[in-house]
């Protein structure tokens, strides 16, 4: 039987991709219309596809707009905390302080957010999720092979702690939390939640433990290491969170998932956690006996977000992408040509110039510096030209080894001037438009061992009007840091800090624009 989704405007269906299988789950109000589970026969994408198209030819859909659910191991979700901003600056801010958290640059990634202002610290909290671009492009792949049109693309975390989401329109109390678990054959997922909204995710893997599993018990009373496993994890997991942020409390644990596990394994975890445990049939709403098993509380939390309304939004599909990069020509004439076009560009356009002048400067300083060090040097060379003719075998090795001993001094001299030098014009070079330097420092001092280490520390400001386009900027030029091999080479890690906003005065009206301090560090010489 096929269900007309067009005619039945309050049906709301979710597709929820596991990692060994898939559901599609139907729903109008709390009535489920058509479930079903199947699971995904191989590793490949051409496997995933095939699973999602048999989905849904036996669901009885016609229309093929889904809320989709991703797996949990090809997501983050990260926690964390920024001082207050206006709206505007969101954003920019944000994806700032998410490299801080997350393992790759957020240039690679598909992502999303939420935040809110926090009731007791006044400070901006920040739930942020994130897929690396390349297999969430091969999943759009996927979907639209199989003819499913994605009306939102989140993680599955968010979809079960959405179960969570209160009734009152006040929430709960900001410092109580709950942990729920959803639990299958091969493996669990944990999500610390509260209002709706993930804390924390953590996947828990039960492979190492499947041949324990599957041996023979040695006494009635042996437990069963998959749960060994999940009590572990739960406990490490819950301690994390609340040393993390001291005054939160994980007041539960609710178990959802496969029931032939959870049912025996919910004793056993009430009795060694330092909290209550439940079976989470409550979440699943108002249902007819036997319609709806816990496997299926991650489909219902997706769908319930559409349909209901309930929850937070992260949907990746309209979370933030980073755009194709321009190229070094582009990246070097577009911020002049703009620059030049006002009165403002041309001051500093004027500065930068300065800038550049005062480079060129220091390395002809540098350059007549080590020129008169090598005239000295050659000036001091033996003349063996002369001795040739009366020195011995073991006098001519010893001029020879002096020699070369001179050649390589020359050499790392050589090596040193022209290291500097290129540094200085690729920083030059990498200032974005707005930006401009104030200092610039090398510092040279030996660690406890004895050994050289070499600190670039360069102080700047950027002015383009508007705050969230001026902290891009600067993100920008860190960046550009980074990935410039002539200017990063050398140095094992290089830091934007200090960020500051300033307000300076002139002709009767305030501006505002933002120091920095980039500080790049080397273990050896340049």
């Amino acid at each position: 039987m096929k269900l007309d989704l067009s005619r039945m405007s309050r049906i709301s269906a979710g597709l929820v991709i596991r990692a060994k299988s898939v559901e599609v789950l139907a729903m109008q109000g709390a009535r489920v219309i058509s479930r079903v589970r199947v699971p995904i026969d191989g590793d490949t994408t051409s496997h995933l596809g095939q699973a999602i198209r048999q989905a849904i030819a036996l669901s009885g859909l016609n229309r093929r707009k889904l809320a989709v659910a991703i797996p949990t191991d090809e997501t983050l979700i990260r926690f964390f905390t920024t001082p207050m901003l206006p709206k505007a600056e969101w954003g920019t801010a944000i994806q700032f302080e998410a490299q801080k958290y997350t393992p790759f640059r957020t240039e690679t990634l598909v992502w999303a957010y939420h935040a809110a202002e926090s009731k007791t610290s006044h400070r901006l909290e920040v739930v942020f999720a994130a897929v690396q671009q390349q297999p969430f492009q091969e999943l759009q792949a996927v979907l639209a092979e199989a003819l499913v049109q994605p009306t939102r693309i989140e993680p599955r975390s968010l979809s079960l702690a959405r179960l969570t989401t209160p009734t009152k329109p006040n929430g709960s109390n900001p410092h109580e939390f709950v942990c729920l678990v959803d639990v299958e054959q091969e493996q669990a997922h944990l999500v610390i939640a509260r209002d709706g909204v993930p804390y924390l995710a953590r996947d828990v893997s039960f492979i190492e433990e499947a041949a324990d599993a599957a041996a023979p018990a040695s006494g009635a009373d042996a437990a069963d290491p998959k749960a060994q496993r999940l009590l572990s994890e739960l406990g490490v997991s819950m301690n994390f969170f609340t040393r993390t942020y001291p005054d939160a409390r994980v007041l539960k644990v609710i178990l959802v998932g496969e029931e032939a596990l959870i049912e025996p394994w919910r004793p056993r975890l009430a009795e060694h956690l330092q909290c209550a445990v439940e079976v989470g049939r409550e979440l699943l709403g108002h249902r007819d006996a036997g319609e709806l098993p816990l496997s299926f509380a991650s489909a219902v939390g997706l769908v319930r977000g559409g349909s209901q309304g309930l929850g937070i939004s992260m949907d990746f599909l309209k979370g933030g992408l980073a755009k194709s990069a321009n190229t070094p020509l582009q990246e070097m004439l577009a911020p002049l040509l703009k620059e030049f076009k006002s009165a403002h560009g041309m001051a500093m356009g004027a500065a930068a110039a300065g800038f550049l002048l005062l480079l060129w400067l220091f390395g002809a300083y540098e350059l007549r510096r080590h020129e008169a060090r090598l005239a000295e040097l050659i000036r001091a060379r033996p003349a063996v030209e002369w001795e040739f003719g009366v020195m011995d075998l073991e006098h001519v090795k010893g001029v020879q080894e002096t020699a070369k001993q001179q050649v390589e001094l020359l050499k790392r001299v050589v090596d040193d001037r022209v290291g500097v030098v290129a540094k200085l014009d690729a920083l030059a070079r990498a200032l974005p438009e707005g930006m401009w330097l104030t200092r610039v420092v090398f510092e040279e001092t030996p660690d406890a061992t004895g050994k050289s280490q070499v600190t670039l520390r360069v102080s700047g400001a950027c002015y383009l009007e508007q705050a969230g386009k001026e902290l891009s900027a600067i993100r920008v030029f860190e960046d550009r840091i980074k990935s410039n091999p002539a200017l990063f080479q050398g140095f094992s890690a290089a830091r934007v800090d200090q960020i500051k906003e300033q307000v300076k005065s002139r002709n009767q009206s305030q501006y505002t624009y933002r120091t920095f301090l980039l500080d790049c560090r080397s273990d050896r010489k340049l």
